[in-house]
């Protein structure tokens, strides 16, 4: 691999808590891993719980970085977002209710609610929830408990396992060669 990769995959993956301060380029997952943290109530620059929390967004926050890194592993490809999304959550995050998953993210990015119905006219209903220890669990034909930060720690652990397989694998290399420079950093002045 070479030094300009490494330096990319490493600005990309940059810990969210490495916080200089600095005005400039920013990787695009670093800032939504730190608006996540924020989000979940914690100061994103030393991990310490603060007194706020805005859990949508939050919640919004992870299932948005789910989508940026499928699309860094998978491309952007005929498949569209919804198979990328779902495969990522199968292979990363649970391979079980990888669709429950998916139509979170849809009432959530979509509507800011948690109501969704797909295209084949199944109805989804989320509550979502906290500390239950199971991530998915359906209660109802159409309802289901979210635990969302479990959805986050799952979500940060598979940043690292995409980060070993980075390393190793010359196809992920090349799918996130191809990526970064479009989707992988933003400005901040």
């Amino acid at each position: 691999m070479n030094k300009n990769l490494q330096d990319d995959i490493a600005l990309f993956l940059k810990l969210p808590n490495d916080f200089d301060g600095q005005s400039g380029v920013h990787s695009t997952l670093y800032l939504l891993r730190r608006d996540a943290s924020l989000c979940f109530g914690y100061d994103p620059n030393n991990n310490q719980k603060i007194h706020f929390e805005a859990l949508f967004p939050a919640t919004m926050a992870v299932l948005a970085g789910i989508d940026l890194v499928a699309k860094f592993i998978y491309r952007d490809s005929a498949k569209g977002v919804g198979k990328r999304f779902t495969d990522f959550v199968s292979k990363y995050i649970d391979n079980t209710f990888q669709e429950e998953l998916y139509q979170l993210r849809n009432s959530l990015l979509h509507s800011f609610g948690l109501y969704s119905e797909a295209l084949n006219g199944k109805v989804y209903h989320f509550v979502l929830t906290r500390g239950r220890g199971k991530l998915i669990e359906q209660v109802s034909a159409k309802s289901y408990l979210v635990d969302i930060e479990l959805l986050w720690k799952k979500f940060e652990d598979a940043i690292n396992v995409y980060h070993e397989e980075l390393k190793i694998s010359t196809d992920l290399q090349q799918n996130f060669s191809e990526m970064f420079p479009k989707y992988g950093l933003i400005e901040i002045q």
